[in-house]
C-alpha cells in the first residue's frame, strides 16, 4: 500500500516479510512477518492509508474487504460497535502522534528533533500499521501482536534498531539499540570511553538502563543522543596509544583500503573469505551469459570426445580446446556456490552458507557438476605405447553426463514467458539431433572400424576402406549420410549392412528414427496450434458477428465499416480486452501502470491541476481504452453524453458548429475534448472525427464519482473550476450539474 491512498482493505501477512518504509522508500521503519497484519483503519472508516508498506520478498497475504466486513457485522452489532470504538480510538491516537511529530519537526533544537526521529517516527509508523499496543480504555485492542504486552522478538529490536541508526547517521550521534526499541526492556551498549579500564556493566546498570528506557520514546531518544554527543565531545581529550607499552587495552582501528591491503585486525586468509561471501541472483547478466556459455561449450566439447574417441582422432588443438573449456567448467562451479536459489514459494535465498549448503548437498547440484569435471584420465598414464590414447580418449567419456545440464537449460528456458516458444523448441529439437546423428554415426563407424581398423566384410570394406585411405572427415561424413538417410528413412541402400551386429543396429535405429521424427513434428505441430489458439477464438466470433450482420439485413457498407473495426482490433491487440489485463495485478501496480500511461493527460486538464498524486492514481484505473477508424465520428453534435475524451494516439478534427464537413481544429496525442460533460448535463456542443485511426481513453461521470466519494476536497475543487470555466454557458442553457452542492441537513 501506498500512504495516502484511499483503500478499504486489511492485509493479513501469511508468509514473507514486509517493511514499513518513508514516502519516497529510502527509510524502512520496521519489518513486519507473518501473523502480523495492517491496514485496520482503513478497513473501518475507509480513510486514506497513514503509511507506505512494501514486500521485502515474495509475501502471500489474505485480505479483508470493507464489504466483507461490513455483511459479517450486521449480524454481530455489539461486535460492530467495539471494532469501531477501537478504531476511533487507534486513529486519535494516531492523529495525535502525527502532530507531535510535526511538531517536533519545527522544533530548533537539532538534538531534540534528531532524538525524536529514532523513537517517535517507529512508535507512530508501527501503530499506523496496526503493531501498537492494547488501547487505553480498556478494550481489547485489534491487534493480536502488541508489543507492549511481550518480550520484543529479536528480529522486531534489530529492524528498529536500524531504523534509528539510519535517522541519526546524517547527525553524526552514537545511538543505541536501546534508545530505537523505547517500549522494550534492554540492555544498552555503553558508548566508547577513554577510560583506561572499562568496567563490564552490571546487573544493577542493566536494570537501571532498562528502566531509563521503558519510558516515553522522546525520552529514551534525549538521553541516548545526549550519551552520543558526550561520547563525540570527549574523544578529543583521549590520548591516542603509542607503539610501546600503553595503559590503556588496544582499540582496533578500521583504515579504508583496497580490497588487496590488510586490515591491522584481519589477516588475508579472513579477508578472501569475507570477500568471497557475495551472493549473485539467477536472472543477473552473469549467470545466464555463463549458463549460455557452458550450455554451448558442453554440446562442442561432447561431440569432440566422441570423435576423437569413435574415430581415434589423436588431434592436439581438440584437446587443448577440452581443457579450456573444463577451467570454463570449473569457474561455473565456483560461481553456482553463490547463486540464490529460490524455496518451494519463489523467494530467493539471501544466506550465503544457506546457499553454500545447499548447492553442496544437492544431488542435482555440486556432485552432477563435479562428476565430470574429476580428471580420471590421469589413469591413462598407466599405460603406453598405442594403448594410451584410446583409454585416454574413452576415459572422457564421463564428461558426457554434461547433456543432463543441457537439458535441464533448455527447460528452464522454456519456462520464461518473455520467449519465443517456438524458436526455442527450434533449437532444442536441432541440438538433439545434431548429437544423436552424430552417435549413431559414431557407433556405425566404431561397428566396422573399432579402433579405426576396419574388419573384412563390413560396410567399410565393402567402400575399400584401407589403412588410412580415405582420409577419416571422409569417413566421417559417409557415416553422417548413413545416419540421416536411415534415421529420416530406411537408407537409399547405396550404405547397408552386412554383419549381423550391423543388421541389429541399423534396424534399431530404423525404428527409433520413426519416433524420434514423430516426436519432434508432434511438438512443433501442438506448439504451432497452441500459438494461433487465440486467432482460431476471435475468427470465431467474428464469424458470429457476420451471421448476426447478415440476419439483421446490413447494408454491405456498414458491415464492411464493422469487419474493418474487427480487422484493427485484432492487429491492435490480438483482440484482447485491455481494460482487464491487469486486473489480477495488485492495486499499488495497478494505479502505478495507470499513472505512467495516463499520468500527463490528467495534468492537462484544468479540473485535475490542483489534485494531488493520489487522486490521480485512483483516477487513472478509470480511463478507459476505446478505438475509432479513419472518418468514423468519435461524438456527434446534439448527443447525450457524460463522458470525456483523452487522445492517446492519432489525430481528432473538431468540426465546427452545425456542420460536418468543415474542420475547426486539429487535436493531436495528448489533447482533450468535452470535459465540461463531466460537470453539467449538456448535449455534445460539436462533434469530433478521427483523421487516423484513434486510441483515446474515456472518463465517465459515474467513475468520477466513484472516485469524489474518497476525496471531497477534490470534488469541490473541481467543482469551483468547472463553475470558472463553464458556469456562465451552462447557466444560460438551465444545464443541472452532475456534482451539485450537497446540503447540509439541522
Amino acid at each position: 500500500v501506498r500512504k495516502h491512498d484511499f483503500g478499504k482493505e486489511m492485509f493479513f501477512i501469511h508468509r514473507g516479510l514486509v517493511e514499513v518504509v518513508s514516502e519516497d522508500g529510502s527509510i524502512v521503519f520496521d519489518t513486519m512477518q507473518s501473523g502480523r497484519f495492517f491496514g485496520e483503519i482503513s478497513l473501518v472508516f475507509s480513510c486514506p492509508r497513514t503509511a507506505s508498506i512494501r514486500a521485502e520478498n515474495n509475501v502471500d497475504m489474505f485480505v479483508l474487504t470493507k464489504e466483507d466486513l461490513d455483511e459479517v457485522l450486521t449480524h454481530y452489532p455489539s461486535i460492530k460497535a467495539q471494532i469501531y470504538t477501537v478504531a476511533e480510538e487507534r486513529i486519535s491516537a494516531v492523529r495525535k502522534r502525527s502532530k507531535a511529530k510535526v511538531q517536533a519537526s519545527n522544533t530548533p533544537n537539532n538534538s531534540n528533533n534528531n532524538s525524536i526521529k529514532g523513537s517517535s517516527i517507529n512508535s507512530i509508523e508501527k501503530s499506523e500499521n496496526s503493531t501498537a499496543s492494547a488501547s487505553s480504555a480498556g478494550v481489547p485492542s485489534s491487534s493480536s501482536t502488541a508489543e507492549a504486552s511481550a518480550p520484543a522478538r529479536p528480529d522486531d529490536s534489530q529492524s528498529t534498531a536500524t531504523a534509528a541508526t539510519r535517522s541519526n547517521q546524517g547527525q553524526g550521534e552514537s545511538t543505541s539499540v536501546s534508545s530505537a526499541v523505547a517500549t522494550t526492556p534492554t540492555s544498552t551498549i555503553p558508548p566508547a570511553s577513554p577510560t583506561p579500564t572499562p568496567t563490564p556493566p552490571t546487573q544493577e546498570n542493566a536494570n537501571s538502563n532498562a528502566n531509563n528506557n521503558t519510558g516515553s520514546g522522546e525520552s529514551s531518544g534525549n538521553n541516548n543522543n545526549q550519551g552520543g554527543n558526550n561520547a563525540s565531545s570527549s574523544q578529543p581529550d583521549s590520548t591516542p596509544a603509542t607503539d610501546g607499552a600503553s595503559a590503556t587495552p588496544h582499540v582496533p582501528t578500521r583504515y579504508p583500503a583496497p580490497f588487496c591491503c590488510v586490515r591491522r585486525d584481519k589477516n588475508y586468509l579472513e579477508a578472501l573469505l569475507h570477500a568471497n561471501r557475495f551472493v549473485l541472483n539467477p536472472d543477473s547478466p552473469v549467470v545466464r551469459n555463463l549458463a549460455r556459455l557452458t550450455c554451448i561449450l558442453a554440446v562442442a566439447t561432447s561431440w569432440t570426445i566422441m570423435y576423437q574417441a569413435f574415430y581415434q582422432v589423436q588431434s592436439t588443438p581438440f584437446l587443448i580446446f577440452s581443457y579450456l573449456c573444463e577451467c570454463v567448467f570449473i569457474f561455473e562451479i565456483y560461481i553456482k556456490f553463490h547463486v540464490s536459489c529460490a524455496d518451494e514459494y519463489g523467494a530467493l535465498e539471501k544466506d550465503f552458507t544457506k546457499i553454500y549448503n545447499t548447492y553442496l548437498r544437492k544431488w542435482s547440484g555440486f556432485t552432477q557438476d563435479f562428476v565430470p569435471t574429476v580428471p580420471i584420465e590421469l589413469l591413462a598414464l598407466c599405460f603406453s605405447g598405442e594403448t594410451l590414447f584410446p583409454v585416454l580418449s574413452f576415459l572422457r567419456f564421463r564428461q558426457l553426463l554434461r547433456f543432463v545440464r543441457v537439458s535441464q537449460f533448455f527447460d528452464r528456458w522454456e519456462c520464461e514467458l518473455n520467449i519465443n516458444v517456438l524458436i526455442v523448441r527450434l533449437i532444442k529439437f536441432f541440438v538433439l539431433l545434431l548429437i544423436i546423428i552424430h552417435l549413431f554415426a559414431s557407433i556405425w563407424y566404431t561397428i566396422a572400424c573399432p579402433l579405426s581398423v576396419c574388419h573384412p566384410g563390413s560396410w567399410a570394406d565393402s567402400l575399400n576402406y584401407n589403412g588410412s585411405d580415405p582420409y577419416i572427415f571422409y569417413r566421417y561424413c559417409d557415416t553422417i549420410y548413413w545416419a540421416v538417410a536411415t534415421l529420416t528413412s530406411t537408407g537409399y541402400g547405396d550404405i547397408h549392412a552386412y554383419s549381423v551386429p550391423e543388421i541389429v543396429f541399423a534396424s534399431m535405429v530404423m525404428v527409433f528414427g520413426k519416433l524420434l521424427f514423430g516426436w519432434v513434428l508432434g511438438n512443433i505441430a501442438s506448439t504451432l496450434a497452441n500459438a494461433e489458439s487465440g486467432r482460431v477464438s476471435y475468427e470465431e466470433r467474428l464469424a458470429a458477428v457476420k451471421d448476426q450482420m447478415k440476419d439483421m439485413r446490413l447494408s454491405s457498407k456498414l458491415r464492411n465499416r464493422v469487419i474493418s473495426y474487427f480487422d484493427y482490433v485484432w492487429a491492435r491487440n490480438k483482440g484482447i480486452d485491455q481494460s482487464n489485463l491487469f486486473r489480477d495485478a495488485p492495486f499499488c501496480l495497478q494505479t502505478d501502470l495507470g499513472l505512467n500511461v495516463c499520468g500527463d493527460h490528467l495534468l492537462r486538464v484544468s479540473l485535475f491541476q490542483e489534485a494531488d498524486e493520489s487522486f490521480h492514481r485512483a483516477l487513472s484505473l478509470m480511463l478507459k481504452p476505446v478505438l475509432f477508424m479513419p472518418s468514423d465520428l468519435i461524438v456527434r453534435q446534439g448527443d447525450v453524453g457524460d463522458e470525456m475524451y483523452f487522445i492517446s494516439r492519432g489525430v481528432v478534427e473538431e468540426m465546427e458548429v452545425n456542420s460536418n464537413s468543415r474542420v475547426a481544429r486539429i487535436l493531436e496525442s495528448g489533447e482533450f475534448f468535452d470535459d465540461i460533460n463531466l460537470l453539467y448535463d449538456v448535449p455534445r456542443r460539436t462533434s469530433f472525427k478521427a483523421r487516423t485511426h484513434v486510441d483515446v481513453k474515456s472518463l465517465s461521470v459515474r467513475d468520477l464519482r466513484s472516485v469524489l466519494e474518497q476525496y471531497p476536497n477534490v470534488e469541490a475543487q473541481i467543482r469551483r473550476i468547472g463553475k470558472e470555466l463553464y458556469g456562465d454557458y451552462a447557466a444560460s442553457i438551465n444545464a443541472p450539474e452532475h456534482f451539485p452542492l450537497r446540503q447540509t441537513v439541522v
